[in-house]
């Protein structure tokens, strides 16, 4: 990652092989996703 650290700001997923840089300082800064649309398992009651 420290090839990383002059980097406003980068997008990661995982896949099987481990990390993949999606991207990468392009554009506009994405905005975040939050509920079901981001695919994340839903949070417990008892977390919130």
């Amino acid at each position: 990652v420290g090839g990383l650290s002059n980097a406003s700001w980068s997008i990661v997923q995982t896949n099987p092989r481990g990390w993949h840089l999606v991207e990468h300082n392009a554009g506009s800064i994405p905005e975040p996703v939050f509920g079901e649309e981001s695919g994340a398992p839903a949070m417990p009651d008892w977390v919130k």
